[in-house]
């Protein structure tokens, strides 16, 4: 599996996780694709960790739960 893939595993898990616990949440589920499409757009690494970075401290800001990674 590459790296896009596993990636893609992660935001794609994150995204239903998203939906089945917090859909009353007021964070735009475009935000999921939006990094998802940058970090399978990046050269680097370290934009691709950035990326996930930001989705995740918005995530957690925004949610209560805490996610299960």
């Amino acid at each position: 599996m590459s790296h896009a893939e596993m990636q893609y595993k992660r935001f794609s898990h994150m995204y239903v996780e998203f939906h089945r616990y917090h859909w009353r949440v007021s964070v735009s589920p475009l935000l999921f694709v939006e990094i998802w499409y940058h970090q399978t757009n990046v050269n680097s690494g370290m934009q691709v960790r950035r990326a996930w970075d930001s989705c995740e401290l918005h995530f957690s800001s925004c949610c209560p739960y805490r996610y299960a990674r």
